[in-house]
């Protein structure tokens, strides 16, 4: 059902992870090919985290700053 918070916070989890870790790959192992898959990843962690921070809930944080330690790494 629309606005079901429960099963919100489960796809974003997911999503989260998955990027997360995909990113660790392309990242660790300089993975420049990627960029295309670098940048959706990064667009997609950032947008559930302002979906998050629009919706005051707290797992914003948490992703936030999953999100701010890829995005570091991205750029360095």
């Amino acid at each position: 059902a629309a606005g079901d918070k429960k099963t919100a916070l489960q796809i974003a989890e997911t999503m989260m992870t998955r990027n997360d870790k995909a990113l660790d790959f392309y990242l660790e192992n300089k993975r420049g090919g990627n960029s295309r898959a670098i940048q959706t990843a990064l667009y997609e962690m950032q947008l559930i985290v302002n979906s998050l921070k629009d919706n005051k809930l707290p797992e914003a944080n948490k992703y936030e700053a999953m999100f701010a330690k890829q995005m570091q790494r991205a750029n360095s």
